[in-house]
C-alpha cells in the first residue's frame, strides 16, 4: 500500500520509482507497480489463506529481492540485513 498509493508515510508510485532507479532497476515507475502490486496481493493472499502457495511464492520472491538490494553488510544488526 506504500508503494502504491503513499500511505502509511510511504513514497507512492513516483517516490518509490525514484528509489529503484536510484539502485540501478531499469523503468522504476513500472518496477514500483510491479513492486507494490506483488506486496499487496501476496500479503492480502496469505493473510486471507487464499492460493497460499503462490501468494507465498511472491512474497518470497520480493524478500529475495529486498535481500538484493541490502544485503552488502553481514547478516545481524547493526549492519546486516535481517530488517528485511
Amino acid at each position: 500500500i506504500q508503494k502504491l498509493f503513499g500511505w502509511f508515510g510511504g513514497g507512492g508510485i513516483s517516490g518509490t520509482g525514484g528509489f529503484f532507479t536510484s539502485v540501478g532497476y531499469p523503468a522504476g515507475d513500472t518496477m514500483a507497480v510491479v513492486a507494490g502490486l506483488t506486496e499487496t496481493l501476496g500479503g492480502l493472499g496469505l493473510a486471507a489463506g487464499l492460493l497460499t502457495p503462490l501468494a507465498g511464492a511472491a512474497v518470497t520472491g520480493t524478500m529475495i529481492n529486498a535481500l538484493a538490494v541490502h544485503g552488502a553488510g553481514a547478516f545481524f544488526a547493526p549492519k546486516g540485513m535481517e530488517y528485511e
